[in-house]
């Protein structure tokens, strides 16, 4: 997996994590409400378990819950949780929570008067609002109400502030919906069990003539209707031809028709395929009830949805017209959670093979960075372009190895932590990306007659706190977009500066610049102006990396007149490393004798020539069981082992290698460098952890460390 990809992980698992986390609380204040006992829909009791539950299941912290009279247009405050206090007279003057005037009464009058969901960001409340004995009278707040049918409404307080993002205002709008059906049927039932009860006395006045002409149907009825509006299925009652005789609202409202639009109607409407209800009912002919999983409904132009079906022969309770249940259950929520699930798990799988690659490619860097290095000692003297090339490779190489490891230690599910301060010379920065993008806005350009001017104004001493592949990686995405947005040519300005504890990079282009639209959604994930074949990911990693620093990267740009990218970095005011890149390697040390292990044969070779150049005397071998009897006939000085190798690994040569002499330095040489470097693993024998690839200066400065 490449960088874009680890980005893409860390996106979407957050995402996905936040997200889930939200709709799991509103489901939770959901099923809790309905889970309340029908008779406290009449006392004030209600309205404080509604306040308690929200501020217990939200990430809200205080919640009043109040009555509208609506002729005066004043809400009444008749329940609050979370609150310092609360007045012993909540219907008096006195009542500091819903003065008029403070911002808390005036959020409570607009939910009255517009009855619909309503949002406030960031504003200052009244001390009243407090919570207990906390002191967050001078903070800013975020408020959310919605209302509660013919109540009145409640108003939720975020301590936090912030601002609601447009998926949170769609979850609150829909749970403020469920929220007022629940009521709703509250009062349904609360009304149909008085209704039951008065009818129960008619009843009992005309029951000698009534128990003898209509009783008994007429109490098969009442609990089919009772089932029927209470069932979250949607449910149908089938003539023994199949027509539909009943139907529930809740089968109405997934199909989005009224339900006389469906009476008199075959079944097969309801179903995308109509032989998916032939199955059905041949299987229910056959042995009593028949179910069908995930099926396609919403035929004849109805609303679709996804569907578990029931379908069962009920002759048996000898209904006079009545032979079929038809019960449908939607789970196109399931499915959508059963999805993100699915996608989740993949992207686990990902992300382990990602480890492996990311081992493998070391290597591959560690030849390239090697074979460069070793190049470098045969240029001559005249070979200063070519020594130019060799030193943009590697660095190149050095980029790449700095992206491998923040894959892996994506992988690892670790931090970042441990690596120390990173800091950067922006002008060096600048400088080396213009070299490594020479070939892209030089060489291709003038092959199409064009011409690209480089311009650049910056700072000496200017230093960012980034490490500074990540630095190039930016600067590289800017430069390749700068040249695309110039076909005809033009000019590419870069200017670095000191703005108080910032470090301040401009990159700015003549291109054909970006309307507000385009301006407005350049960061965000997967999108781009490229057309296909551009994963729209470039400029989305850049601003992470630039975050990460915690700093900023904004853009100014208007059609026709080019575009700014501002990058504005923590300034790190301590000396960084300066813009040499030279490759002279000659370092020479006293000759020493060294053991060299590892099954990959082209590594071997580059670390005992590299060694051998440093003045050392070196046994390579690319079979750990002949290290083993090395160590068992000669004497050593320093051993370097690969960790991953058949049959014998590097923990069994570092074991070998103390078994011989305990002070027998051993260092490990992996591509799985960045899970053990920082940790202790003299208990294994091992004293030092290089990662590859590793550089020749690397090396040197390692083995002069048991000088």
């Amino acid at each position: 997996m490449n960088r874009a990809g680890s980005e893409i992980l860390r996106v979407e698992m957050s995402s996905l994590r936040r997200r889930y986390e939200e709709l799991a609380s509103l489901l939770e204040v959901l099923h809790r409400l309905s889970g309340l006992d029908r008779t406290l829909i009449s006392s004030s009791d209600f309205s404080e378990r509604l306040a308690r539950i929200l501020v217990e299941e939200t990430r809200f912290r205080l919640c009043a819950v109040f009555g509208a009279e609506r002729d005066a247009g004043v809400p009444r405050l008749l329940s609050s949780f979370g609150f310092r206090s609360r007045p012993e007279n909540i219907d008096g003057p006195e009542d500091l929570l819903l003065e008029p005037g403070t911002a808390l009464y005036e959020f409570a009058r607009r939910v009255v008067q517009l009855n619909r969901v309503q949002f406030m960001e960031e504003v200052p409340l009244a001390g009243s609002l407090q919570g207990p004995g906390d002191g967050l009278g001078s903070r800013l707040w975020s408020l959310v109400g919605f209302p509660l049918a013919d109540w009145g409404g409640a108003v939720l307080v975020d301590a936090e502030g912030g601002s609601f993002s447009r998926d949170q205002r769609r979850h609150w709008e829909i749970f403020a919906g469920l929220v007022t059906g629940i009521l709703a049927d509250r009062n349904t039932i609360h009304q149909l069990e008085m209704d039951r009860e008065e009818l129960g006395k008619a009843l009992e006045e005309r029951e000698r003539v009534l128990r003898r002409e209509t009783g008994a149907s007429l109490a098969a009825e009442n609990l089919m209707g009772t089932i029927m509006a209470l069932v979250p299925q949607g449910m149908c009652f089938l003539a023994d031809d199949g027509r539909i005789l009943r139907v529930n609202q809740r089968m109405a409202r997934l199909l989005d028709v009224r339900s006389a639009e469906l009476l008199g109607q075959s079944p097969e409407i309801l179903f995308s395929r109509p032989r998916d209800f032939e199955a059905l009912k041949s299987r229910a002919d056959r042995d009593g009830s028949a179910r069908l999983s995930d099926l396609d409904m919403g035929g004849g132009g109805m609303a679709g949805f996804s569907a578990d079906v029931f379908l069962a022969d009920i002759s048996q309770l000898r209904h006079p017209s009545v032979r079929y249940i038809l019960i449908v259950e939607d789970i196109s929520e399931k499915k959508a959670f059963s999805r993100q699930l699915v996608r989740t798990e993949k992207l686990a799988a990902l992300g382990t093979m990602a480890g492996g690659v990311a081992h493998d490619f070391n290597n591959i860097l560690m030849s390239i960075l090697g074979n460069t290095q070793l190049l470098a000692q045969e240029i001559t003297a005249g070979g200063r372009g070519a020594e130019r090339r060799l030193r943009s490779i590697e660095q190149a190489v050095g980029d790449g190895a700095h992206i491998v490891r923040r894959l892996q230690k994506f992988t690892e599910k670790e931090s970042d932590h441990g690596r120390g301060e990173q800091k950067t010379d922006l002008r060096c920065a600048v400088i080396d990306v213009i070299e490594l993008t020479r070939p892209r806005w030089k060489n291709t350009v003038e092959r199409a007659g064009h011409t690209i001017e480089i311009r650049m104004d910056l700072e000496d001493g200017i230093l960012g706190a980034i490490h500074p592949a990540d630095l190039r990686e930016v600067l590289t995405n800017l430069v390749f977009n700068a040249v695309d947005a110039m076909p005809q040519g033009g000019r590419l300005s870069f200017r670095a500066y000191r703005q108080a504890d910032r470090a301040v990079l401009e990159v700015s282009d003549t291109g054909v610049g970006m309307d507000a639209e385009t301006r407005d959604r350049i960061f965000d994930p997967f999108f781009s102006t490229k057309g296909v074949g551009n994963s729209g990911l470039g400029l989305s990693v850049c601003r992470s990396l630039i975050l990460r620093t915690g700093g900023e990267m904004l853009v100014t740009s208007e059609p026709g007149r080019g575009t700014t990218f501002t990058i504005k970095l923590p300034a790190a005011d301590e000396e960084g490393p300066g813009c040499d890149r030279s490759l002279g390697l000659r370092l020479k040390t006293t000759g020493k004798s060294l053991l060299v292990v590892d099954d990959e044969k082209e590594i071997l070779e580059l670390l005992r020539d590299m060694l051998r150049l440093m003045g050392h005397r070196v046994t390579a071998t690319h079979d750990p069981r002949r290290a083993l009897s090395y160590l068992e006939t000669a004497a050593f000085d320093l051993v370097l082992t690969d960790l991953g190798m058949p049959e014998v690994s590097g923990w069994d040569v570092a074991k070998a290698a103390k078994a011989s002499k305990d002070s027998l330095p051993v260092i490990l040489v992996t591509g799985w460098g960045a899970q053990y470097e920082e940790q202790d693993l003299s208990d294994k024998g091992v004293d030092l952890v290089l990662s590859k690839p590793l550089s020749y200066q690397k090396l040197f400065e390692s083995l002069s460390l048991f000088a």
